[in-house]
């Protein structure tokens, strides 16, 4: 056994091996490969003979007889990495014939990078051949002396031949203690049966307990080794004295477990009840012999049941945690009654689920009366009363709920605070904010609180449902809302003991109802506009239909009397065409840009040329206007729809002409700008009011200065400019002041080379 730890030393640093030549133990360590030495303790090297402990021969350790066994067993060793006990014969430096016991180890496992090496202790058994007393002793001494149990070895006529200090100081035995009578008179006088172990018979290794006089309980445990009979004792009458207490301590858990008034049950891996309370069998009607051993879900009503299956169990296992679970729970008599299940897991490191402890809390009453009392503080508060001696599940389950609570005395300072409320309000653990006042924890709302909390206290009525909205320093001191509650909490007599508080973060829940009521205006506006665009679009396609009528009956008229038609009259209804072909073009654009569906047809064009051409078609059509054109002599060249980015301009040039009176100018320029054309279309107009600019690109928008009586149009054109700008990778933005006049600018991406 000490041979075996001897020899696992010997993978150790130098230090290790220094140790063992200071002791006088007889070791060695072989290179795996070629069987030569790469330590010899020196011990071993004087028995030899032996001057270089470095790259020793096989031959040199091991006598002729025994080289070839030694050597296959070394290989084996080495190969396998497994340990191997053998003995064999050494020729000593005088030239004696010496049987010695060792134990081969691997000192590093196959795969390893470095070469594999093989450790060895050995110790000359007396008795065979030549031996060296002093060297074996020197041996056994070492390893008795690492060992911290009480070592004994006795040889095979009896007689006690080593034992180290820790034997000695366990038995109290005297320096000139040899005789096994004597030994045995000693055990007499230790032990209480005054068993005579010394006279039991080599064998097989045993171990078993005996208990001393003076109280001491010790470990016993023998084993044949090579050189006689092993005794190993230990002193384990404080780890006894552990395990009893802790005996003792799992006894009165189970007794308060069975007889706490509160339901409680454990589950193993499978869902299966392997112990309930007395309180849940007398509740729902079952001899724990009928229970125990069944599925937990088998006594829950057939919807619970589901739930619990396909939804509770899943996550249970998942996180070893349930809070405040609703079932309904079926009696042996066929009632139905409410429960709140809380359970916490216990998980092996695999992930598995070692063991299961649940409280079941009947709320049938509570449901009932759910209007009168509020929630968790209640069902606490009832399960207080009802369980002071489960207080430590009920613990479990205040710091675990999922709304914030929290008590504090009468001086306003906090006793008890659970993580969800220390967390989402004071920004700290719970126990950081035990003691302090509210003054401390939450300074910035602190002026709301605090006369709630005394009003609680001096009148004794609780104030509920109290929007708390301020800065916490949970968040680094973020605006949140509170939807509090305080209630006075009375002692038995009466007295007002303090105030608990129930704390829900409704945060989400009134920015939700701001977004809501952002919807509903929005809807609402999305109406007015959709009404006015239909009285616009009305307007607007009548405005060029009735001329059109007119003037196609007058040339009809006409033609049926034989009269010439006035070309004038053809040449306006043909505008009047124009401009409606305009109209419908602008609502199916719009139609397609909303659903995605306007083409581009993307090719490389020169940018300038197309201004060109729209800004001289705009000019036909508005000759009592001045439009300037300025463009640069190079190319601009940009990859996009000529036809498209014709109607932006157009629509541009157009709108300047629309809002300007016909003395002011009209400025069109396109440059470059970095690796972009810039194209500049500005007047002198009426201007669009500051406030409305980041909406004048939305769809059916109208400035409030350009009624539709006054100016006309749908309020797409701008709407459709942005979307055929964005499309080429461009940006398009406006620039105005009332009375000024207005600038807009589209930016587009030239085309590589």
């Amino acid at each position: 056994m000490h041979l075996e730890a001897a020899a696992r030393e010997l993978a150790h640093d130098d230090s290790s091996r220094k140790l063992l030549d200071r002791l006088g133990v007889c070791a060695w360590i072989l290179d795996g490969c070629t069987l030569r030495s790469t330590y010899v303790s020196r011990a071993l090297a004087e028995l030899l003979g032996i001057s270089e402990t470095r790259g020793a021969k096989l031959e040199q350790l091991v006598a002729a007889e025994d080289r070839e066994r030694v050597q296959i067993v070394c290989r084996d060793v080495a190969v396998n990495a497994v340990a191997r006990a053998i003995e064999y014969r050494i020729r000593s430096a005088v030239g004696r014939t010496l049987r010695v016991a060792g134990q081969m180890r691997p000192l590093s496992r196959p795969g390893d990078d470095k070469t594999p090496e093989i450790g060895c202790v050995v110790v000359v058994l007396p008795g065979r051949e030549d031996s060296e007393p002093t060297s074996t002793e020197m041996a056994l001494r070492a390893a008795f002396e690492w060992s911290d149990a009480g070592l004994l070895l006795v040889d095979a006529a009896g007689r006690m031949v080593l034992w180290n200090r820790q034997f000695a100081e366990l038995w109290k035995a005297p320096p000139d203690l040899r005789d096994p009578a004597m030994m045995a008179q000693l055990a007499a006088n230790q032990l209480e049966e005054g068993a005579a172990f010394l006279d039991d018979p080599l064998g097989t290794p045993r171990a078993s307990m005996v208990r001393c006089h003076d109280g001491r309980i010790l470990e016993q445990s023998t084993m044949e080794s090579p050189v006689g009979r092993l005794w190993s004792f230990h002193d384990v009458t404080e780890r006894e004295r552990v395990d009893a207490a802790l005996r003792e301590s799992e006894a009165r858990y189970r007794e308060l477990y069975n007889k706490t008034p509160v339901m409680m049950h454990s589950i193993d891996r499978t869902g299966r009840l392997v112990s309930v309370s007395d309180a849940w069998l007398r509740k729902i009607g079952y001899t724990r012999e009928e229970v125990i051993g069944k599925r937990s879900v088998d006594f829950l009503t057939p919807e619970s049941r589901r739930r619990a299956l396909e939804v509770v169990l899943p996550e249970y296992y998942r996180t070893g945690l349930a809070v405040d679970v609703p079932y309904q729970v079926l009696t042996k008599s066929g009632d139905v009654f409410d429960v709140l299940l809380s359970a916490i897991a216990e998980h092996d490191r695999d992930g598995s689920m070692r063991r299961s402890l649940a409280v079941l809390i009947d709320v049938t009453e509570r449901k009932r009366a759910e209007a009168e009392r509020d929630g968790l503080l209640v069902l606490e508060k009832a399960a207080r009363t009802a369980a002071e001696s489960a207080f430590a599940l009920l613990d479990t389950l205040f710091r675990t709920a999922p709304i914030g609570l929290a008590f504090l005395d009468r001086d306003l300072r906090y006793i008890r605070v659970n993580e969800t409320l220390a967390r989402s309000t004071h920004g700290v653990a719970p126990e950081v904010s035990i003691g302090r006042t509210p003054w401390e924890a939450i300074p910035e709302v602190a002026p709301v609180i605090v006369p709630i909390l005394c009003r609680v206290i001096e009148a004794g009525e609780p104030v509920t449902n109290v929007d708390v909205t301020g800065a916490f320093p949970a968040g680094g001191n973020e605006t949140k809302s509170m939807l509090a509650s305080f209630y006075p909490v009375h002692a038995s007599d009466g007295s007002i003991l303090g105030v608990g508080v129930v704390a829900v973060d409704i945060t989400e829940q009134k920015r939700a109802a701001t977004l809501q009521a952002k919807l509903y205006r929005d809807a609402q506006e999305a109406v007015r506009i959709r009404d006015d665009f239909l009285a616009i679009a009305s307007h607007e396609l009548r405005t060029p239909m009735t001329p059109l009528l007119i003037h196609l009956q007058l040339a009809q008229r006409k033609l049926r009397a034989g009269e010439p038609i006035d070309a004038r009259g053809i040449e306006t209804a043909i505008r009047q065409v124009e401009k409606l072909t305009a109209l419908v073009n602008d609502l199916l654009d719009a139609s397609r840009i909303g659903t995605g569906r306007l083409v581009i047809h993307r090719e490389r064009i020169e940018l300038g040329a197309v201004v060109e051409e729209a800004v001289h078609t705009v000019r036909a059509a508005s000759p009592s206007h001045t439009i300037g054109l300025e463009r640069p002599t190079e190319d601009l060249a940009v990859m996009g729809d000529a036809q498209r980015l014709s109607q932006v301009v157009m629509n541009l040039v157009e709108n300047a002409v629309k809002y300007s009176a016909r003395d002011r100018p009209i400025h069109v320029t396109l440059r470059r700008v970095d690796d972009e054309a810039r194209l500049t279309v500005a007047d002198r107009g009426i201007g669009i009011p500051l406030e409305q600019i980041p909406r004048l690109f939305d769809r059916y928008f109208r400035a409030l200065n350009a009624p539709v009586s006054h100016y006309g149009g749908l309020g797409l054109g701008l709407y459709i400019c942005r979307d055929i700008v964005e499309r080429h990778d461009g940006r398009i933005w406006a620039e105005s002041e009332i009375g000024v006049g207005s600038t807009f600018r589209v930016a587009l991406p030239l085309a590589k080379p």
